[in-house]
């Protein structure tokens, strides 16, 4: 039986949490099986230890936005946090950080826990902002792109990969690194919530050459790019791909001069200067090192003397097309922007046993849910109004989940629930996949006259889910 926090004030009773957040991580690790190259040594065996998620999603599938709705434990339709930056009708709500440290916790993090500076600083007894990059993301720019379009050569960092000569040069280091520190620092009988940022494998990928190494030699797997869109993708969906300057937020505004000049999408630009294949290494050796600096923190964390009573939950902020359905980046409704890697560890302390250690679930949830489940393991109480659910019934086998929700601005909207993926946007169009059958989503079924009873469904589960019942 899963032992509960309690709130008295003791130290016995009240489990330390080490968070760690992961930037542009998709299904492409180990533990998860993405990518048959994958390397993901340290989060594989993380895995092997906590409860994997193999259907978590996130709720947006951009930085900002998904962070605000994870901290806060919040959807964006009722905060308004759609895309840009701001906290709408959260300003002055608490987030996870200052929830706690009203419990009396002693609050630490390092890295790209917000997307930015954190918004509630006084919420933090120490908090180690990101380090800017490496001046050698310009100076060891390989600038492929630009050499493609014949413009005035500057790196795109998008689509740029190169060399970084020491590990210290990586912000990530210092990150995963500042843990020591937050152990060092930390009183042993105050309950610790300790927070790490990672900005890998986000774009470019500058590494040391360790981490190239594995992949140097590979002829790497990479998603067919000469071919059309399948059949039956709305028309808005469509247009999002083809040029991402129609997507809800200026994605254009976040490229450099050969989308803002020529107006294609980036698969276009990669498909004509044959640099797929360099960018897939690229990414999975980026994978590599931020797993690297995974195990760095976690080894802190053994050599600490708190791992036993230490609650672990590891998740991105959302997934990454590298060529699926023509697109690169995020920011689309498609299980390979919105899927995301997501664990919780439960210690000694709570789980004696050893019942959830190892398992698997594949019930869709969201990291929306991370907070209500922290608080609920930690004696915590969750302001009234927040959309996060605790995740332990469902680890219980007690309860039936709500579907997990994802939005790309305001009005278009996806959710899955059992094998289903159904999403609306917001001019109208449908799409309808069955993942059992078709788990690359290749076939809108929305159309179909055999799917309508299915169609309504899920017109009325995602209803539910945004509030707008009958």
């Amino acid at each position: 039986m899963l032992m509960s926090a309690t709130r008295a004030a003791g130290r016995e009773n009240r489990p330390d949490v080490l968070m760690i957040a992961v930037d542009d991580l998709n299904t492409w690790t180990g533990f998860l099986g993405g990518h048959s190259q994958a390397l993901s040594p340290n989060m594989d065996a993380l895995a092997r230890r906590a409860v994997t998620f193999r259907q978590a999603y996130a709720p947006v599938p951009y930085c900002y936005p998904t962070r605000v709705a994870t901290m806060w434990g919040q959807d964006p339709d009722r905060s308004g946090v759609f895309v840009k930056e701001g906290l709408g009708g959260l300003r002055g709500q608490p987030a996870m950080d200052r929830l706690f440290k009203q419990a009396g916790y002693a609050t630490h993090g390092a890295g790209k826990i917000f997307h930015g500076a954190p918004p509630d600083a006084s919420a933090w007894d120490s908090y180690l902002r990101s380090r800017k990059p490496s001046r050698q993301w310009r100076e060891n720019s390989t600038t492929p792109i630009c050499a493609y379009t014949g413009l005035t050569p500057r790196p795109d960092p998008a689509v740029d990969w190169g060399l970084v000569s020491s590990l210290t040069d990586m912000r990530d280091y210092w990150t995963a690194s500042y843990l020591d520190e937050i152990h060092d620092r930390t009183d042993p009988d105050q309950p610790l919530f300790a927070a790490l940022g990672f900005h890998d494998p986000h774009t470019p990928f500058f590494l040391p050459q360790d981490y190239w190494a594995p992949f140097a030699d590979m002829d790497m797997e990479t998603p067919d790019i000469d071919r059309v869109l399948p059949a039956g993708i709305p028309r808005e969906a469509r247009a999002w791909i083809e040029n991402p300057s129609n997507m809800p937020f200026l994605a254009r505004a976040l490229c450099d001069a050969p989308l803002s000049t020529f107006g294609h999408s980036y698969i276009d630009l990669i498909r004509r200067s044959g640099i797929l294949e360099e960018l897939v290494r690229g990414y999975l050796a980026s994978v590599y090192f931020v797993d690297d600096m995974i195990g760095r923190a976690l080894r802190s964390l053994e050599a600490s003397g708190r791992a036993e009573n230490t609650i672990v939950v590891l998740w991105s902020d959302h997934g990454y097309h590298l060529g699926e359905k023509l697109h690169w980046s995020k920011f689309t409704l498609w299980e390979e922007a919105t899927r995301v890697p997501m664990l919780l560890h439960l210690p000694p302390s709570l789980d004696p046993q050893g019942r959830f250690a190892g398992t698997a679930h594949d019930t869709p949830v969201s990291t929306v849910d991370i907070l209500a489940t922290l608080a609920e393991l930690c004696g915590i109480d969750l302001p009234a109004g927040r959309d996060s659910l605790s995740l332990m019934r469902l680890l219980e086998g007690q309860a039936e989940r709500r579907p997990a929700l994802t939005t790309w601005g305001a009005g278009s909207h996806s959710i899955r629930q059992d094998r289903w993926r159904y999403t609306r946007y917001s001019r109208g169009g449908q799409e309808l996949y069955d993942l059992v059958e078709d788990p690359a989503c290749e076939r809108n079924l929305a159309g179909r006259p055999d799917s309508r009873a299915e169609l309504r469904r899920l017109e009325a589960a995602l209803a539910d889910r945004l509030g707008q019942g009958a």
